[in-house]
C-alpha cells in the first residue's frame, strides 16, 4: 500500500468514528439556505491535493470566490448529501461514480445566511474535468502539504451587525481562500490534527 492510499484509509477510519456537530450556531437569526458541499481530495504522485473552485461572475451569490463544489439544496434533492453529489457532479463535469465520500465534516452556517452541510470525497484521479461554464471559471488544487504551515491560516477578526466575528484566510500559491471555504477547511484540519502528511 502506498503513501496516498494508507492516508486515504486513515481518513475513512478517522471519519467512521466521528459525529458531525454545527460550527457557528446562532450566527444569524431567521430563516436560513441550506447547501451541501463536497471537500474533495485528489490523489496525485505528490500525495493528495483539495481541490477548489473559482466561481464565475455569472453566479448569483460569491462571484469570483473561490469555493468548494456543492450548492444549494433543491426541494427534489433526497438529502444534503445528494444535493452536494448532484451540484459536483454538474460543476466538474463528472459522473457522481467518481465521487467516494469518505465522511462528514461539521455543517456550518454563514453571516450571509447560508447553513451548509460539508462532506468529506475522494476524486478519481483520472477525472477530466469540464467545469459548468456558466458557473465555474476555474477549477485547481493546492498539495495538502501546503496548508500544514504554523502561519496557516491567518486569522482576523471584524465586526458584522454589531458582533465580532473570526475570519480564517488561507494565503498560498497565488490564491486568497476565506470565508466559508476557509472555514470548512479548518474544520478538515482540526479533526485531522493535521496528521496526513
Amino acid at each position: 500500500m502506498n503513501r496516498v492510499s494508507e492516508e486515504i484509509q486513515s481518513l475513512k477510519g478517522l471519519f467512521r468514528e466521528r459525529t458531525p456537530s454545527l460550527l457557528n450556531p446562532g450566527a444569524i437569526s431567521g430563516s436560513l439556505v441550506r447547501a451541501a458541499v463536497i471537500l474533495p481530495l485528489v490523489p496525485s504522485a505528490k500525495g493528495l491535493e483539495i481541490l477548489f473552485t473559482l466561481r464565475s461572475d455569472e453566479v448569483k451569490d460569491h462571484k469570483g470566490q473561490i469555493s468548494f463544489p456543492g450548492g444549494v439544496i433543491e426541494e427534489t434533492d433526497r438529502s444534503p448529501l445528494f444535493a452536494a453529489m448532484r451540484e459536483t457532479s454538474e460543476e466538474l463535469g463528472i459522473g457522481v461514480g467518481a465521487i467516494e465520500i469518505i465522511g462528514e465534516l461539521d455543517s456550518y452556517i454563514t453571516v450571509t445566511g447560508y447553513h451548509i452541510a460539508a462532506f468529506l470525497g475522494i476524486l478519481d484521479g483520472g477525472c477530466d474535468f469540464k467545469p459548468h461554464q456558466r458557473e465555474i471559471r476555474e477549477v485547481f488544487s493546492i498539495p495538502v502539504a501546503d496548508f500544514l504551515k504554523p502561519e496557516l491560516p491567518e486569522r482576523l477578526n471584524f465586526v458584522h451587525e454589531g458582533l465580532e466575528r473570526e475570519v480564517f484566510i488561507y494565503n498560498l500559491r497565488g490564491r486568497m481562500i476565506w470565508g466559508a471555504t476557509a472555514r470548512i477547511l479548518k474544520n478538515f484540519f482540526d479533526i485531522t490534527g493535521g496528521k496526513l502528511i
